[in-house]
């Protein structure tokens, strides 16, 4: 049921989203593609050792309020939020990060479907390095061309589906799932230990993506890098905590506040797949 306290136009202002909001599909690929643009993924929080939390108040302080970024449980969680409130019908379900191909992660990463009835969509405004720009049909072996990518969905034998991005090698998997509904307490569970564990990629290396039409810059362990139809720039290793803070200020739109204290720069965990 929709919340009529969800602050819906001042998520629209968030996303430079202007005029109506009819449920259809044309509306729902419009949405993601402004909130992906507009809001960058960024683990900055857990990285400094500050809780995250999921409560609505929370995600719609961060994001819409501070204009901050967030990973896949805040982003995804508040453009649920969004979606309902102006009327559609959502799903929330859990995926497994491909690490290689045929070998996945812990079921860590939300993404949602959304049903209108005669059909169902696919929206992730969460992953990151190479993730949707727009949602998609729940169409299997379709290819779905986003600009800078291009995507498909096909099943896999023992979770059941997976999500591919085209890279010039052939199709990489970003990630399999099922269609397992998922609820808030599923994910409070699994955000404790990606915000707070030790072993978690999260609060080791800053995991920080700034998606445009036309480029996605990257701010990845040690590392500052652009992504564009040309290929990817040479990295620039980042040295210290300040020029951390002014590459993901001026170059990603991550404003971190004064009272978090970024690491120093680190390379990438042995094992890592690459952003």
């Amino acid at each position: 049921m929709p919340d009529p306290t969800f602050p819906l136009d001042a998520y629209a202002a968030r996303i430079g989203w202007s005029g109506r909001m009819p449920v259809d599909p044309a509306t729902l690929v419009a949405l993601h593609r402004h909130h992906a643009f507009a809001v960058p993924f960024e683990n900055v929080d857990p990285l400094c050792g500050r809780p995250v939390s999921l409560d609505p108040e929370a995600l719609i302080g961060k994001i819409i309020h501070q204009r901050r970024g967030g990973y896949c449980y805040e982003q995804n969680g508040l453009f649920c939020l969004a979606l309902q409130a102006a009327g559609f019908s959502t799903i929330s379900l859990a995926a497994r990060v491909a690490i290689s191909e045929g070998q996945y992660a812990a079921r860590t990463h939300q993404i949602t479907l959304v049903d209108f009835g005669g059909s169902r969509w696919l929206a992730d405004v969460g992953f990151g390095g190479n993730g949707l720009i727009e949602a998609i049909p729940f169409e299997l072996e379709c290819e779905f061309d986003q600009g800078l990518d291009r995507y498909r969905l096909v099943t896999e034998a023992t979770y059941g589906y997976r999500l591919q991005h085209l890279l010039p090698s052939g199709w990489r998997t970003l990630y399999a799932f099922s269609l397992d509904p998922f609820l808030p307490s599923d994910y409070r569970a699994l955000n404790y230990f990606i915000s707070r564990s030790p072993e978690s990629t999260f609060t080791q290396i800053p995991i920080c993506v700034r998606t445009t039409p036309t480029e996605r810059r990257l701010v990845v362990a040690d590392q500052y890098k652009v992504r564009t139809a040309a290929g990817t720039s040479v990295p620039e290793k980042i040295e210290t905590p300040a020029r951390m803070r002014e590459l993901l200020a001026e170059q990603l739109g991550i404003p971190v506040p004064d009272d978090l204290v970024l690491p120093t720069p680190r390379p990438t965990p042995a094992g890592t797949r690459d952003i």
